[in-house]
């Protein structure tokens, strides 16, 4: 692969949704790319202040395996939603799910935590994991049974946006390309 082939990786973005969708559980998707990617990347020379195409690395590694574990859930989810077992109650097939989602995205925000990243892209990496913690807790509280689950995801909705975008900083910071 040379360094402007980057369609060649597997980039993945999360689409504009309808307002039905923004309330589903599939919509995790994340943004990534491989790592192969990521190393011919830093010929374009787009990066932030001490990004190196080791710190790439480091963040394509822990997102090809994020993305392992989600592509994983993703037929269970889809099978799930089309039951309706994400409704206003949802199932306990479909609660255990949402938990392991939850459990996946701390996962990677708690390695993306530990990735030195200069102090030039500490915000845009505190942005993702916000997002994130929203997202999850909105999970988190619909697979436990709160009072009004449609409402706990509904309100996490917003933060899939907001994380695409962090995604999209973060990984223009590190000299990736944007996602497709």
């Amino acid at each position: 692969m040379n360094d402007m082939q980057f369609g060649q990786g597997e980039i993945r973005a999360v689409q504009p949704a309808t307002a039905a969708e923004d309330q589903s559980p599939t919509r995790i998707n994340r943004t990534f790319s491989s790592g192969a990617v990521a190393l011919g990347a830093f010929a374009l020379g787009a990066t932030a202040v001490g990004a190196t195409p080791e710190l790439a690395a480091q963040y394509t590694g822990i997102a090809d395996e994020a993305n392992a574990r989600d592509d994983a859930m993703k037929p269970e989810a889809e099978r799930l939603q089309g039951l309706g077992a994400f409704g206003a109650i949802p199932t306990p097939e479909a609660k255990d799910l949402l938990q392991r989602m939850a459990a996946s995205t701390r996962d990677f925000d708690a390695k993306l935590a530990q990735i030195p990243f200069p102090l030039t892209m500490a915000a845009d990496v505190r942005a993702v994991i916000d997002a994130d913690s929203h997202i999850a807790s909105g999970m988190e509280q619909t697979a436990s049974g709160c009072s009004n689950p449609c409402t706990a995801y509904a309100e996490a909705a917003p933060y899939f946006d907001v994380r695409t975008r962090a995604i999209e900083k973060l990984r223009a910071d590190l000299g990736l390309p944007p996602p497709s």
